[in-house]
């Protein structure tokens, strides 16, 4: 847990839980240029050594094709000819990246397989983001990946998150489920961002109880708090 920072007005937090000593989950947020912030979200095919490598590889082309390239499309498509050549351990990442715009709250998102993100709005309403998806990364060098635009206003937050949490299951074989995620989001308009992460990792966990973590989980809540919220 790192936390959370401060970016503008903007909170940021995330949360990253292994299932085992070395995961393959991924996130990341930096700075990627003047009032641009990139987030992303990933989780790798594997567990164990290699995933963790493959995760650290992608963290890294991430980092390096947002610091020289503007557009989404084309970092997510940079980003993917890289792991895709020469991946002769035909290992891949779901990956969902963002650029937010710190000035205005505007932001594009990009999926790569991933789950769909989470819209908490002030009101306490909860939605799925659906967006038109590529590929997971590392398959095919040639693979484009759509952007979308939207929109984060004051009191909203946007939640990324790895299958760790909505596939959890329970020592009845529930699963935790995409509905059951929504219902406890409903009631953490209020939350800040560090808090969110935190309250939905003890929801996941208590359900699961006794069954335990048989994936890696983790949560990034990305939330327009407002100028004030803005810290030194």
């Amino acid at each position: 847990d790192r936390g959370v920072d401060i970016f503008d007005g903007f909170e940021i937090a995330a949360i990253l839980e292994p299932a085992r000593s070395v995961g393959g989950d991924l996130y990341n947020y930096f700075s990627a240029g003047p009032d641009r912030l990139c987030f992303a979200v990933g989780d790798v095919s594997d567990k164990g050594v290699p995933a963790a490598l493959f995760m650290v590889k992608t963290n890294t082309l991430l980092r390096s094709v947002a610091g020289e390239v503007e557009a989404l499309h084309t970092i997510m498509e940079r980003v993917n000819q890289e792991l895709s050549r020469d991946n002769e351990a035909c290992m891949f990442v779901t990956l969902i990246v963002g650029i937010l715009d710190l000035n205005t709250g505007e932001f594009v998102l990009a999926n790569g397989g991933h789950n769909a993100p989470v819209l908490m709005k002030a009101d306490g309403s909860c939605a799925y983001i659906e967006t038109e998806t590529g590929p997971a990364l590392g398959f095919d060098e040639s693979a484009a990946f759509p952007v979308m635009r939207s929109q984060l206003h004051p009191g909203e937050t946007l939640l990324l998150y790895t299958d760790g949490v909505t596939e959890a299951f329970n020592d009845r074989d529930e699963m935790y489920s995409d509905e059951r995620l929504l219902e406890v989001l409903g009631g953490l308009e209020t939350a800040g961002a560090a808090q969110t992460t935190q309250l939905l990792l003890r929801s996941v966990q208590d359900f699961a109880g006794n069954h335990g973590q048989s994936d890696d989980i983790t949560i990034v809540a990305l939330r327009f708090a407002g100028k004030v919220a803005r810290t030194t």
